[in-house]
């Protein structure tokens, strides 16, 4: 029985490890994304006037 317990437990940890790890990169990367989105606007904005000029 131990080895089906293990068989269980190893999956389940590394796919709760690896929401947690998810949720903490949505999270930190959740702030920079007006930043980002702005920023990207920007160069957009100068990347098209550039090819206009």
């Amino acid at each position: 029985m131990a080895h089906l317990d293990l068989d269980f437990t190893v999956p389940i940890s590394l796919l709760g490890g690896a929401i947690i790890a998810v949720l903490l990169v949505r999270l930190l990367t959740s702030h920079g994304d007006r930043r980002a989105a702005t920023r990207t606007q920007r160069l957009l904005r100068e990347h098209m006037t550039d090819d206009e000029g």
